[in-house]
């Protein structure tokens, strides 16, 4: 089964490691670099899940995140959150508000972000 997965991150660098590792892991992925972009894209798309960095221009990805939860087409998106951006209390308001996982970059790898991607797209039950 092929999940389609939503990465927004703004990094040239990371993106592109991102998306190679997934494709690799048979993980079909849109990338956008923005909260704005993300929306309009998973409005289209309807992704499998999410996966945001925080520190994003503009609007964070915790802000995101809550846009995300208010809008009745995007809230059932299960979101997993991958950044170097790690405060406690932004973290464990993410898990409060349903985030599936947040997982800090240089810490956890990415066979951990795959596999928290296919626990949380195999609770959707969406391909």
């Amino acid at each position: 089964m092929t999940h389609s997965v939503l990465l927004v991150e703004d990094h040239r660098d990371t993106r592109e490691l991102l998306l190679r590792y997934l494709k690799l892991k048979g993980l079909q992925s849109i990338v956008c670099e923005s909260a704005a972009s993300a929306l309009i894209e998973m409005r289209k798309r309807q992704p499998t899940v999410a996966v945001f960095d925080e520190d994003l221009p503009g609007v964070t990805g915790t802000e995101l995140f809550k846009l995300m939860r208010r809008d009745p087409e995007l809230r059932g998106i299960p979101v997993i959150f991958y950044s170097g951006y790690f405060d406690n209390d932004k973290v464990l308001g993410a898990l409060q508000l349903g985030a599936a996982e947040w997982l800090v970059k240089g810490v956890h790898g990415l066979d951990r972000l795959v596999r928290a991607i296919e626990t949380a797209a195999g609770k959707t039950g969406k391909n």
